[in-house]
Protein backbone atom coordinates (compact mmCIF):
# COMPACT_ATOMS: atom_id res chain seq x y z
CA UNK A 1 0.00 0.00 0.00
CA UNK A 2 1.64 3.64 -0.48
CA UNK A 3 2.21 5.50 2.07
CA UNK A 4 0.45 9.33 2.04
CA UNK A 5 3.55 10.92 1.16
CA UNK A 6 3.96 8.69 -2.07
CA UNK A 7 0.20 9.29 -3.21
CA UNK A 8 0.58 12.77 -2.67
CA UNK A 9 3.49 12.92 -4.99
CA UNK A 10 1.73 10.87 -7.59
CA UNK A 11 -1.10 13.31 -7.48
CA UNK A 12 1.11 16.11 -7.52
CA UNK A 13 2.97 14.71 -10.78
CA UNK A 14 -0.38 13.59 -12.30
CA UNK A 15 -1.91 17.07 -11.94
CA UNK A 16 2.00 18.82 -13.15
CA UNK A 17 1.57 16.44 -15.95
CA UNK A 18 -1.99 17.93 -17.39
CA UNK A 19 -0.43 21.17 -16.44
CA UNK A 20 2.52 20.72 -19.23
CA UNK A 21 -0.16 19.29 -21.69
CA UNK A 22 -2.21 22.59 -21.71
CA UNK A 23 0.71 24.48 -21.13
CA UNK A 24 1.63 23.33 -24.95
CA UNK A 25 -2.37 23.54 -26.53
CA UNK A 26 -1.84 26.95 -28.05
CA UNK A 27 1.51 25.87 -29.81
CA UNK A 28 -0.08 22.38 -31.19
CA UNK A 29 -3.65 24.02 -32.21
CA UNK A 30 -1.41 26.35 -34.11
CA UNK A 31 0.68 23.95 -36.03
CA UNK A 32 -2.67 22.17 -36.68
CA UNK A 33 -3.83 25.35 -38.15
CA UNK A 34 -1.44 26.25 -40.32
CA UNK A 35 -0.31 22.46 -41.29
CA UNK A 36 -4.11 21.98 -42.41
CA UNK A 37 -3.90 25.37 -44.40
CA UNK A 38 -1.26 24.43 -46.06
CA UNK A 39 -2.24 21.07 -47.20
CA UNK A 40 -5.61 22.67 -48.76
CA UNK A 41 -3.63 25.12 -50.87
CA UNK A 42 -1.32 22.31 -51.93
CA UNK A 43 -4.05 19.87 -52.01
CA UNK A 44 -7.25 22.07 -53.67
CA UNK A 45 -5.59 22.47 -57.33
CA UNK A 46 -4.88 19.02 -57.18
CA UNK A 47 -8.27 17.05 -55.98
CA UNK A 48 -10.53 15.67 -58.80
CA UNK A 49 -13.45 17.18 -56.46
CA UNK A 50 -13.27 19.97 -54.13
CA UNK A 51 -13.18 18.32 -50.73
CA UNK A 52 -9.68 20.00 -49.81
CA UNK A 53 -11.74 23.05 -48.52
CA UNK A 54 -14.37 21.02 -46.52
CA UNK A 55 -11.95 19.57 -44.68
CA UNK A 56 -10.09 22.38 -43.74
CA UNK A 57 -13.37 23.67 -42.46
CA UNK A 58 -13.78 20.90 -40.26
CA UNK A 59 -9.87 21.41 -38.76
CA UNK A 60 -10.58 24.69 -38.04
CA UNK A 61 -14.00 23.69 -35.95
CA UNK A 62 -12.34 21.25 -34.04
CA UNK A 63 -9.04 23.59 -33.54
CA UNK A 64 -11.62 26.51 -32.41
CA UNK A 65 -13.60 23.73 -29.82
CA UNK A 66 -9.97 23.07 -28.48
CA UNK A 67 -9.11 26.46 -28.29
CA UNK A 68 -12.26 27.08 -26.11
CA UNK A 69 -11.22 24.20 -24.14
CA UNK A 70 -8.28 25.98 -23.61
CA UNK A 71 -9.68 29.24 -22.32
CA UNK A 72 -12.15 27.47 -19.89
CA UNK A 73 -8.96 26.05 -18.90
CA UNK A 74 -6.84 29.82 -18.29
CA UNK A 75 -9.93 30.68 -16.27
CA UNK A 76 -9.79 27.70 -14.08
CA UNK A 77 -6.33 26.02 -13.70
CA UNK A 78 -5.84 22.43 -13.24
CA UNK A 79 -6.39 21.39 -9.55
CA UNK A 80 -6.08 18.07 -7.83
CA UNK A 81 -9.52 17.35 -7.34
CA UNK A 82 -10.63 18.58 -10.86
CA UNK A 83 -7.28 17.04 -12.77
CA UNK A 84 -8.92 13.93 -13.79
CA UNK A 85 -11.73 15.62 -15.76
CA UNK A 86 -9.19 18.18 -17.86
CA UNK A 87 -7.17 15.04 -18.83
CA UNK A 88 -9.68 13.32 -20.42
CA UNK A 89 -11.16 16.53 -22.55
CA UNK A 90 -7.87 16.96 -23.33
CA UNK A 91 -7.78 13.59 -24.49
CA UNK A 92 -10.68 13.74 -26.01
CA UNK A 93 -9.80 17.04 -27.98
CA UNK A 94 -6.37 15.29 -29.02
CA UNK A 95 -8.65 12.70 -30.06
CA UNK A 96 -10.84 14.53 -32.31
CA UNK A 97 -7.75 16.39 -33.66
CA UNK A 98 -6.41 13.22 -34.67
CA UNK A 99 -9.55 12.06 -36.18
CA UNK A 100 -9.80 14.93 -38.37
CA UNK A 101 -6.73 13.75 -40.10
CA UNK A 102 -7.10 10.40 -39.97
CA UNK A 103 -10.72 10.40 -41.83
CA UNK A 104 -9.39 13.13 -43.79
CA UNK A 105 -6.89 11.29 -45.63
CA UNK A 106 -9.57 8.41 -46.21
CA UNK A 107 -11.79 10.81 -47.50
CA UNK A 108 -9.59 12.43 -49.71
CA UNK A 109 -6.84 10.11 -50.81
CA UNK A 110 -9.00 9.10 -53.76
CA UNK A 111 -9.60 12.25 -55.25
CA UNK A 112 -5.68 12.95 -55.10
CA UNK A 113 -3.30 11.53 -57.67
CA UNK A 114 -0.24 9.83 -56.19
CA UNK A 115 2.13 13.33 -55.36
CA UNK A 116 -0.94 14.26 -53.40
CA UNK A 117 -1.39 11.08 -51.75
CA UNK A 118 2.42 10.80 -50.95
CA UNK A 119 2.46 14.65 -49.62
CA UNK A 120 -0.56 14.28 -47.42
CA UNK A 121 1.14 11.08 -45.81
CA UNK A 122 4.26 12.97 -45.19
CA UNK A 123 2.30 15.84 -42.99
CA UNK A 124 0.31 13.33 -41.10
CA UNK A 125 3.65 11.34 -40.39
CA UNK A 126 4.88 14.82 -39.82
CA UNK A 127 1.97 16.05 -37.59
CA UNK A 128 2.47 12.44 -35.35
CA UNK A 129 5.60 13.35 -35.00
CA UNK A 130 5.06 16.81 -33.80
CA UNK A 131 2.55 15.64 -31.11
CA UNK A 132 5.03 13.05 -29.84
CA UNK A 133 7.06 16.20 -29.00
CA UNK A 134 4.11 18.86 -27.77
CA UNK A 135 2.12 16.18 -25.87
CA UNK A 136 4.84 13.72 -24.58
CA UNK A 137 4.17 14.67 -20.65
CA UNK A 138 0.65 13.48 -21.21
CA UNK A 139 0.54 10.04 -22.99
CA UNK A 140 -3.29 9.58 -23.45
CA UNK A 141 -4.03 12.72 -25.18
CA UNK A 142 -0.55 11.36 -27.92
CA UNK A 143 -2.03 8.04 -28.32
CA UNK A 144 -5.45 9.70 -28.63
CA UNK A 145 -3.95 11.67 -31.46
CA UNK A 146 -1.46 9.18 -32.83
CA UNK A 147 -3.74 6.21 -33.14
CA UNK A 148 -6.89 8.34 -34.63
CA UNK A 149 -4.24 9.59 -37.49
CA UNK A 150 -2.51 6.93 -38.68
CA UNK A 151 -5.18 3.94 -38.02
CA UNK A 152 -7.48 5.10 -40.33
CA UNK A 153 -4.76 5.30 -42.75
CA UNK A 154 -3.69 1.75 -42.17
CA UNK A 155 -7.58 0.49 -42.35
CA UNK A 156 -7.43 1.99 -45.78
CA UNK A 157 -4.67 0.64 -46.90
CA UNK A 158 -5.17 -2.96 -46.06
CA UNK A 159 -8.72 -3.11 -46.87
CA UNK A 160 -7.65 -1.90 -50.54
CA UNK A 161 -5.92 -5.91 -50.40
CA UNK A 162 -3.36 -5.35 -53.23
CA UNK A 163 0.43 -6.51 -51.35
CA UNK A 164 1.62 -3.25 -51.90
CA UNK A 165 -1.58 -1.58 -50.25
CA UNK A 166 -0.91 -4.30 -47.21
CA UNK A 167 2.80 -3.58 -47.15
CA UNK A 168 2.12 0.27 -46.56
CA UNK A 169 -0.27 -0.53 -43.56
CA UNK A 170 2.21 -2.62 -41.81
CA UNK A 171 4.25 0.57 -42.28
CA UNK A 172 1.87 2.70 -40.76
CA UNK A 173 1.13 0.71 -38.03
CA UNK A 174 4.80 0.39 -37.41
CA UNK A 175 5.41 4.11 -37.43
CA UNK A 176 2.26 4.58 -34.97
CA UNK A 177 3.94 1.78 -32.89
CA UNK A 178 7.05 2.92 -32.70
CA UNK A 179 5.77 6.66 -31.55
CA UNK A 180 3.39 5.33 -29.15
CA UNK A 181 6.35 3.26 -27.27
CA UNK A 182 8.95 6.56 -27.92
CA UNK A 183 6.14 8.40 -26.14
CA UNK A 184 5.16 6.01 -23.19
CA UNK A 185 8.87 6.07 -23.07
CA UNK A 186 8.91 9.98 -22.58
CA UNK A 187 6.00 10.46 -20.79
CA UNK A 188 8.13 8.04 -17.97
CA UNK A 189 11.11 9.98 -17.73
CA UNK A 190 8.58 13.24 -17.60
CA UNK A 191 6.51 11.57 -14.88
CA UNK A 192 9.95 10.48 -12.91
CA UNK A 193 11.96 13.64 -12.79
CA UNK A 194 8.77 15.61 -12.34
CA UNK A 195 8.41 12.81 -9.14
CA UNK A 196 12.38 13.62 -8.40
CA UNK A 197 11.52 17.29 -8.03
CA UNK A 198 8.75 17.12 -5.83
CA UNK A 199 10.38 15.02 -3.42
CA UNK A 200 13.46 16.94 -3.45
CA UNK A 201 10.86 19.91 -2.78
CA UNK A 202 9.51 17.66 -0.01
CA UNK A 203 13.09 16.72 1.50
CA UNK A 204 13.64 20.50 1.11
CA UNK A 205 10.59 21.59 3.44
CA UNK A 206 11.21 18.85 5.75
CA UNK A 207 15.02 20.06 6.56
CA UNK A 208 13.61 23.76 6.77
CA UNK A 209 11.07 22.64 9.69
CA UNK A 210 13.95 20.56 11.23
CA UNK A 211 16.26 23.11 11.25
CA UNK A 212 13.49 25.34 13.07
CA UNK A 213 12.99 23.14 15.55
CA UNK A 214 17.00 23.21 16.12
CA UNK A 215 16.89 26.77 16.55
CA UNK A 216 14.51 26.48 18.60
CA UNK A 217 15.88 23.82 21.09
CA UNK A 218 18.94 25.62 20.53
CA UNK A 219 17.27 28.95 22.20
CA UNK A 220 15.45 27.01 24.42
CA UNK A 221 18.96 25.45 25.79
CA UNK A 222 20.45 28.55 26.16
CA UNK A 223 17.77 30.41 28.06
CA UNK A 224 17.81 27.22 30.32
CA UNK A 225 21.17 27.69 30.55
CA UNK A 226 21.42 30.49 31.45
CA UNK A 227 18.77 30.62 33.92
CA UNK A 228 21.04 27.44 35.76
CA UNK A 229 23.95 29.45 35.85
CA UNK A 230 22.02 32.82 37.50
CA UNK A 231 20.77 30.00 39.91
CA UNK A 232 24.46 28.40 40.78
CA UNK A 233 25.19 32.34 41.11
CA UNK A 234 22.45 32.88 43.36
CA UNK A 235 23.44 29.88 45.20
CA UNK A 236 27.18 31.13 45.61
CA UNK A 237 25.74 34.25 46.97
CA UNK A 238 23.65 32.44 49.17
CA UNK A 239 26.58 30.29 50.96
CA UNK A 240 29.10 33.07 51.07
CA UNK A 241 26.31 34.88 53.21
CA UNK A 242 25.46 32.47 55.33
CA UNK A 243 29.06 32.04 56.27
CA UNK A 244 29.24 35.15 56.89
CA UNK A 245 26.02 35.34 59.30
CA UNK A 246 27.48 32.21 60.70
CA UNK A 247 30.81 34.05 61.27
CA UNK A 248 28.90 37.21 62.94
CA UNK A 249 26.84 34.97 65.23
CA UNK A 250 30.09 33.44 66.75
CA UNK A 251 31.26 37.25 67.27
CA UNK A 252 28.40 38.29 68.60
CA UNK A 253 28.15 35.45 71.04
CA UNK A 254 31.19 36.32 72.43
CA UNK A 255 30.23 39.99 73.08
CA UNK A 256 27.02 38.48 74.26
CA UNK A 257 28.59 36.55 77.03
CA UNK A 258 30.82 39.58 78.20
CA UNK A 259 28.17 41.13 78.59
CA UNK A 260 25.99 39.38 80.46
CA UNK A 261 29.13 38.64 82.48
CA UNK A 262 29.54 42.35 82.82
CA UNK A 263 26.01 43.20 83.79
CA UNK A 264 25.36 40.32 86.61
CA UNK A 265 28.61 41.34 88.20
CA UNK A 266 28.71 44.95 87.73
CA UNK A 267 28.55 47.04 91.64
CA UNK A 268 27.21 49.76 90.09
CA UNK A 269 23.92 50.81 88.24
CA UNK A 270 25.41 52.84 85.27
CA UNK A 271 27.56 50.09 84.30
CA UNK A 272 24.60 47.27 83.92
CA UNK A 273 22.22 49.57 82.18
CA UNK A 274 25.16 50.04 79.85
CA UNK A 275 25.75 46.11 79.87
CA UNK A 276 22.12 45.68 79.21
CA UNK A 277 22.68 48.10 76.34
CA UNK A 278 24.90 46.05 74.83
CA UNK A 279 23.00 43.01 74.75
CA UNK A 280 19.48 44.53 73.59
CA UNK A 281 21.77 46.02 70.08
CA UNK A 282 23.61 42.30 70.27
CA UNK A 283 20.31 40.40 70.18
CA UNK A 284 19.01 42.67 67.49
CA UNK A 285 22.36 42.38 65.37
CA UNK A 286 22.03 38.41 65.71
CA UNK A 287 20.92 36.41 62.19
Amino acid sequence: MPTEAEFDVTNAVYVEQVRSLFKQIPIALSVNLVNAALVAIVLTPLATRPLPLPWFVSVVLVTIGRGILWLCYRQGPVQPENARRWSWMATCGSLLGGLCWGIGGIILFPVLPAFGQLFLVIVMGGMCAGAMAISASHLPSLLAFVLATGLPMALRFCAQGSTTDSLLAAMIVVFVAALSLAGRHFSQVIAEALRLRFELDEANLRLTEANLRLQAEMADHRATEAALHQAQKLEAIGHLTGGLAHDFNNLLTVVVGNATLLRDRAADEPTRRRAAAILSIADRGSV
